[in-house]
């Protein structure tokens, strides 16, 4: 008696199986890594947002908010800011462009 072969499994094309990897690829994230915005350094850290004038430079910036900051007991640093705005330096700044400014006790 001969038993009729069973059905081979459904083949995928390679184009769909590379499609199933990259969609994989996409949506895995790192959860020990969260994005690094200014809009989640405003929520865990005290500070305030601070708009771009004419002229400004990051350093003007630091030296104006200690002076203001001071008799609150609260200060900032060029690293503070750098870290809560990633990418940002002194020759990207633009009028208008708004940034945060974190303040931690002196």
């Amino acid at each position: 008696m001969n038993t009729p072969a069973s059905p081979a499994p459904p083949k995928k094309n390679k184009g769909a199986a590379a499609a199933d990897k990259g969609a994989e690829k996409l949506t895995e994230k790192p959860a020990d890594k969260p994005e690094k915005t200014s809009e989640t350094a405003a929520r865990n850290q005290e500070g305030v947002y601070y708009e771009i004038k004419p002229g400004n430079n990051l350093l003007a910036i630091v030296n104006a908010h200690n002076k203001e900051f001071k008799k609150q007991g609260k200060k900032t640093t060029l690293q503070l800011i750098h870290d809560s705005n990633p990418g940002l330096k002194d020759t990207n700044l633009k009028v208008g462009q708004k940034i945060f400014v974190p303040l931690v006790p002196e």
